[in-house]
């Protein structure tokens, strides 16, 4: 089920993730493993001549990135493309590649998807004898991959003990349905603060409750620990409200 996430939280999630792919050992998509670079072949029966057709596609979502590696299809055959290339859809790059089998003649088409739709990237195909062929290299960019939920801190008891990434948006589940008339509101919000000019200070916990579902905040925060408490609310005089007391420890997020 998905809620929305208050915008504030979402900067400091996105300022937390803007970081190199290469930072994260991320790597490319191969779209060969999807759709195999193999072309089917037609005979001319009367004069036994060939002809190579190459039906090349690959799917990628929008913001990825992917490869396919080219091979030539007979020893003195090779690939050609322009070196770079740019539209609206995608963004390419075409290098040579050694093919031991072929002697040479492959290549590696790098392609990165910028936003849903489909576009041809123009290639070439050059045998070593015959005619060269302009073959295209079909990309579908799908729409991109929604980002994934922040992780939940179930609470049921009066006090929880847990661990938080700093910077990064999460949830906190409180026990629901309270009795009629009762609330869930923030009594405090805290986090220790190690490294101000004044030594080591609480300082206040991006929190906020969801829209339309009680019982669920969402809360960023940093430092090297934090203290929330929650108060069972209502309106008129309390002389001995309900309280849940979360105690996080902050971990530095990673690069991934």
């Amino acid at each position: 089920m998905s809620h929305r996430i208050p915008s504030l939280l979402v900067l400091l999630g996105l300022v937390a993730g803007v970081v190199p792919a290469q930072a994260c050992g991320r790597t490319d998509k191969d779209m060969g493993r999807s759709f195999p670079a193999v072309p089917l072949i037609a005979t001319n029966t009367a004069t036994g001549e060939r002809k190579l057709m190459w039906n090349l596609m690959g799917v990628l979502h929008a913001q990825e990135a992917g490869y396919i590696m080219l091979s030539p299809y007979e020893t003195g055959d090779r690939w050609d493309a322009a070196e770079k290339g740019e539209n609206d859809t995608a963004q390419w790059w075409a290098s040579p590649q050694p093919d031991a089998a072929h002697g040479g003649g492959a290549m590696k088409l790098r392609v990165t998807a910028k936003r849903e739709g489909r576009t041809e990237i123009p290639l070439r195909y050059i045998p070593k004898q015959g005619v060269p062929d302009d073959v295209s290299f079909r990309v579908i960019v799908d729409p991109a991959e929604p980002p994934p939920e922040p992780p939940t801190l179930t609470v049921e008891g009066e006090t929880f003990q847990g661990r938080v990434r700093d910077y990064r948006t999460f949830q906190i589940r409180l026990k629901t349905p309270l009795p009629p008339g009762y609330r869930w509101e923030v009594k405090e919000a805290v986090y220790l603060d190690w490294n101000t000019s004044n030594g080591d200070q609480w300082l206040p916990v991006d929190i906020s409750a969801s829209q339309g579902d009680d019982g669920l905040f969402f809360a960023s925060t940093r430092g090297k620990s934090a203290r929330i408490v929650f108060i069972q609310k209502r309106d008129g005089w309390q002389l001995f409200p309900d309280t849940v007391t979360l105690l996080l420890e902050v971990a530095p997020t990673p690069l991934c």
